[in-house]
């Protein structure tokens, strides 16, 4: 290994990955870009055998590190902590990048230093409806990426960011404790210890949706951004507009658990509960779709049932503005 620090390092934590490192390594490994390190992080994957014989032909090029098994946080953590270079990328063990994702980040921060962390547009891709669209096309961004907005959600931070190591961990890092939504978790510390965030719309990640994915349950995903929620109620230095922010913002989440139960209630065909659910959502989101729904399923509970298995739901995209 060198004894001059990269550029950027790059983290990838890998877990339950096997059959899409390689690919994923070799997008990396075709940057534009190429000072740079590589971490992979095996994040106590079940299948270590098999993921090391897929990584063995990069073994030269990366740095490898094995732990117990902690959760996305704490696999990044490990890479930041590792990190030699003052600027860190963090990629998906599934995905892949555009050969200039590397170099469209690193020259905007050499362009403007006071930019601290940057995120990028991505295109949806594999085993999901959505394959194809973009990420900003599906959560469009609403002002400049601050403390309020991404709160809100007006701007969702995409999670493959390039950062200034110094400022993830000047936040404090992952929260280990966090299965889902840690990466809003940091975001919103950085943004409410001062950090800039930027973002641009060139679509620089392929990004994989696959069934059984950390991000595929909706339910589970609300449960941990209301646990996000109450740690920032739980700070000392929100301002009254920003706690009064974050208190309808629970209102909102809790409001989208009750649709997501409600819809997944109709889709199991247990009409009474989803009436209950969509019906609890509903006082919140007021919305005609959903309101139709539940009158149909009064009236005609097969037949609400019937179009829940042709992909037909009622109007409420939970969790997004």
């Amino acid at each position: 290994m060198s004894s001059i620090s990269p550029a950027v390092s790059v983290i990838v934590p890998a877990y339950k990955c096997t059959a899409y490192i390689a690919a994923t390594l070799e997008s990396a490994f075709a940057q534009t870009f190429q000072d740079f390190e590589l971490i992979v992080v095996n994040d106590g994957c079940p299948d270590t055998q098999n993921l090391e014989r897929e990584i063995e032909p990069f073994q030269s090029r990366i740095v490898y590190i094995k732990q117990a098994n902690g959760g996305p946080g704490a696999a990044r953590n490990t890479g930041i902590r590792a990190a030699r270079a003052s600027i860190v990328a963090m990629m998906d063990s599934d995905d892949f990048w555009e050969p200039d994702y590397l170099a469209v980040h690193m020259g905007m921060f050499y362009k403007d230093p006071s930019i601290d962390l940057i995120y990028p547009n991505a295109v949806f891709f594999g085993d999901t409806p959505i394959a194809g669209q973009t990420f900003m096309s599906f959560f469009p961004q609403k002002g400049d990426p601050c403390f309020q907005t991404i709160l809100t959600g007006d701007c969702q931070v995409f999670a493959q960011v390039a950062a200034r190591r110094e400022v993830l961990i000047k936040a404090g890092l992952y929260d280990t404790s966090l299965m889902s939504a840690e990466d809003l978790d940091l975001w919103l510390r950085v943004a409410k210890d001062g950090g800039r965030i930027v973002r641009h719309e060139r679509p620089l990640v392929r990004y994989r949706l696959r069934s059984g994915s950390l991000s595929h349950d909706g339910i589970r995903n609300l449960e941990y951004v209301l646990r996000v929620l109450d740690k920032l109620l739980r700070r000392d230095d929100l301002t009254e507009a920003e706690r009064n922010a974050v208190l309808a913002e629970v209102e909102k989440r809790k409001a989208s658990m009750h649709f997501e139960a409600g819809r997944r209630a109709l889709y199991l065909g247990d009409t009474d509960k989803a009436i209950v659910e969509l019906t609890e959502a509903n006082r919140y989101f007021r919305r005609v779709k959903p309101w139709l729904m539940v009158q149909l399923m009064r009236i005609a509970p097969e037949f609400a049932y019937w179009l829940t298995r042709f992909g037909y739901y009622p109007g409420v995209t939970y969790g997004v503005k």
